[in-house]
């Protein structure tokens, strides 16, 4: 949960609906059912109570409930990586600014930095 809590969302809704995930995992064990629907949406603002009950009843693209947590890992990963994909960007961009000679120390954090995110990336892209 503590590199979910990390993502930054783009979209406020995508941003609140996380942020109810966080609150009700925080709170009780997530289950299935109204309570944890429930737990969520407390942890939201109620713009989002909308978004909530429509992702709740939309059915998931799998074709058996043993499928379910290969999904769930698939959708996190993906979500990560997409993340770890922004991250090396703006790096790249930080890198190109700095020149090796005069920041040498700076140059050299931001390439520990982005080889530490490849290595994250591909750690999610075996699983």
């Amino acid at each position: 949960m503590a590199e979910f809590a990390r993502i930054e969302f783009r979209y406020r809704m995508h941003r609140e609906i996380s942020r109810g995930i966080i609150h009700a995992a925080s709170t009780v064990a997530p289950a299935a059912g109204v309570e944890w629907l429930n737990v969520v949406r407390s942890g939201t603002i109620a713009e989002v109570h909308p978004a909530i009950a429509e992702l709740s009843v939309a059915a998931l693209p799998i074709a058996h409930e043993e499928h379910l947590p290969r999904f769930i890992e698939g959708t996190l990963n993906s979500l990560f990586i997409h993340q770890i994909t922004r991250q090396k960007s703006d790096l790249m961009m930080r890198l190109e600014q700095l020149s090796s000679a005069s920041d040498g120390e700076e140059y050299a954090h931001v390439q520990r930095e982005l080889l530490e995110l490849e290595m994250r990336r591909r750690t999610l892209t075996k699983n």
